[in-house]
């Protein structure tokens, strides 16, 4: 590799247990250059292979489709252009895949199920599989859709074999090396974060987590990516009561009463468990379009009216009036053409703009900074901006609605052109008229933000999530909780200079009470990742194994790697966290040892080179070194032929 593309300290000791054959996860900050270690460990892995005369192919997965141009982009800085591409459509994928000059995929998890469902892709044509973005890996996830697959394929091998040995974390039978990447493994919501992290690396046939450690590289990383200097959660008083607030609050939860009344019949509605303007009910009603999209165009736009509605209602909670009626008619516009050819859709626009005047009037006589929570964005936005007149952020809130309301409000209030505040919106992909955004809309927006033309990005939590954001120096999320993962990925934001992250959120509120509790998590998080990486290797592994096989349906398994019995039962695996069989045999032409324990497990064509350098790993230094040695002197068919001899490649013919 040139100068340029060279990875510093830190990615080399990332991408120790890449370059030793192991499957494992990548742990590091936001920004931190994650993507760059892993297209390092594929290029070298490609320049393995093409010596030997192989092919390379790898996929980088990612959890959604507006990551795959820029981690291709990012690819592009040690692979040629034609070398890694992105691929929009399963259709494409097997193409694409077959062209010669194509080593990586960029897809999305979904293009990789469809593949395997159609039979049009099988694990051992790859040599390496990076998932970014790696803690998505659990319960009906893609990712995990993919990963159980992997494992059935790996245990089919395994099941062929009479010596039954499970090795955690090593491609098996050709199937490819597996490397995850993230900045924060979370809990899974569970209290014990240890059984998460084995859970996951079980989901990821991984051997374990890596992160920084080495004192130096540490204050490497912490110059590249420098942590915020102040993190703070500011609690306000709800905004009171008024008699404007009261009313404009009652004509939107009386439209909603009307329309359900009129559209979904026989449906359980009025359930006071679920009361309007809650996260619940959003729930509740969005499931019903979703279900009756396909089946019943009436009810699914008279559900998509009652989802906007409880949108706005939920809004109101931290913007004014005005504001959430802009988001209200921007729906009802965008809308409006496709709605009205339907009855229902025409019944409900008419039914909502019978209280707009009234609405309208309502916000009219309402203090825009009547929400405290909003006074206090506004004060800390016009201190960052008066202080560093150079400023670059963030404000992240929930919804797509809030975003909208968000950006007419801050854009109204300090003004759109000459202001030092100049907001743009970054929302997900999708169609326009659903309130999302195209792919070129991002760009536009991330463009203005990288340029100047913007200094402020009011956004979902889509810049949460690997999009390629410049460093910023503050992030406010604005009454905007997630969970755990969430709260580690927003202050990977703020990396440049004295940086500073706020969370505004009201006093004793649901999503003040789940901040600290995300906190909590991440520091179990972080103290989990160092137990297992203390503990015992053996007892380690053990624990991966036995969840392994739990899950696969194996019982009965032992965790000690000392169990020799030759069984093709499928109940009959047994872990082996360490390479020690007996047997070797000798070869007549070089009298040396022609295979070891590690080789023995290897029968009939299955293990490639880089997976038993991977198992000779878990042998002394001293042995792995020569294992190594040894195979370095081989050609690709002498490594691959099962029953040659791992010196000098002859058949064996052992006494």
């Amino acid at each position: 590799m040139s100068q340029r593309k060279r990875l510093r300290h830190y990615q080399e000791e990332l991408a120790v247990p890449g370059l030793n054959g192991y499957n494992y996860i990548i742990c590091a900050p936001t920004g931190s250059g994650k993507t760059m270690t892993a297209a390092s460990l594929c290029h070298r892995r490609m320049v393995e292979l093409q010596k030997q005369g192989e092919r390379f192919k790898a996929t980088f997965i990612v959890p959604t489709r507006h990551l795959k141009g820029q981690q291709r982009d990012a690819f592009w800085d040690i692979f040629k252009p034609t070398s890694a591409v992105a691929v929009t459509k399963t259709s494409q994928f097997r193409r694409t895949f077959d062209d010669p000059r194509v080593n990586v995929l960029m897809i999305t998890a979904q293009i990789l199920v469809n593949a395997l469902h159609h039979g049009h892709f099988r694990f051992e044509e790859l040599s390496m599989l990076v998932f970014d973005e790696c803690h998505h890996t659990t319960q009906k996830h893609p990712y995990n859709e993919i990963m159980k697959a992997y494992m059935q394929e790996k245990k089919r091998l395994i099941d062929r074999k009479t010596r039954g040995a499970w090795l955690v974390g090593l491609p098996f039978g050709g199937l490819p090396q597996i490397v995850g990447l993230t900045a924060s493994l979370g809990t899974g919501g569970s209290a014990d974060a240890v059984k998460h992290v084995v859970n996951l690396c079980a989901n990821l046939d991984c051997t374990g987590v890596v992160t920084v450690t080495d004192p130096s590289n540490v204050k490497e990383l912490e110059g590249i990516n420098r942590p915020p200097e102040l993190d703070e959660i500011i609690s306000t008083p709800p905004r009171a009561p008024s008699e404007i607030s009261t009313c404009f609050l009652k004509t939107l939860k009386t439209l909603m009463v009307d329309m359900e009344k009129r559209f979904l019949i026989g449906k359980a509605v009025g359930d006071p468990s679920r009361p309007y303007g809650s996260i619940l009910y959003e729930t509740w009603i969005g499931q019903i379009a979703s279900t009756a999209e396909q089946k019943n165009m009436s009810l699914f736009i008279a559900a998509s009216y009652l989802l906007k509605l409880n949108m706005a209602l939920q809004t109101y909670e931290d913007l004014p009036a005005g504001y959430v009626l802009h988001a209200l008619e921007a729906f009802k516009e965008q809308k409006r053409l496709e709605f009205d050819m339907n009855k229902a859709g025409k019944a409900c626009r008419e039914m909502y703009e019978d209280r707009v005047a009234k609405l309208k009037q309502l916000a009219r006589k309402e203090d825009p900074l009547s929400t405290p929570k909003l006074k206090e964005l506004v004060d800390k936005l016009k201190h960052v901006f008066t202080t560093i007149p150079n400023s670059r952020g963030i404000v992240l809130a929930r919804t797509r609605f809030a975003t909208r309301a968000l950006y007419d409000f801050i854009g109204y209030h300090f003004g759109y052109s000459t202001s030092k505040v100049r907001p743009t919106r970054i929302v997900g992909q999708g169609k326009e008229m659903e309130d999302a955004q195209t792919a070129a809309k991002q760009e536009a927006a991330l463009n203005q933000f990288r340029t100047g033309e913007a200094n402020l990005l009011i956004a979902t939590d889509i810049v949460q999530e690997g999009l390629d954001v410049p460093a910023c120096n503050f992030i406010i999320r604005y009454n905007f909780v997630s969970n755990e993962i969430g709260t580690v990925q927003s202050k990977g934001r703020a990396r440049a200079q004295n940086s500073q992250c706020f969370l505004l959120v009201e006093e004793d509120s649901i999503n003040e009470k789940r901040e600290h509790q995300n906190r909590t998590r991440v520091r179990d998080m972080d103290a989990a990742i160092k137990k297992i990486n203390t503990m015992d290797k053996e007892t380690w592994l053990g624990k991966v194994g036995d969840k392994q096989l739990d899950m696969l349906g194996v019982k009965g398994t032992s965790q000690k790697a000392t169990s020799t019995r030759a069984s093709t039962s499928r109940s009959s695996l047994a872990i082996r966290t360490t390479a020690n069989h007996p047997s070797r045999s000798l070869c007549t032409h070089c009298r040396k040892y022609a295979r070891s324990g590690v080789d023995a497990l290897y029968d009939d064509d299955e293990a490639p080179n880089h997976v038993q350098m991977a198992a000779r790993n878990m042998l002394s230094d001293r042995a792995r070194k020569q294992a190594v040695t040894s195979l370095s002197r081989m050609s690709a068919g002498q490594r691959q032929r099962a029953d040659s001899c791992r010196n000098c490649g002859r058949t064996v013919t052992s006494r």
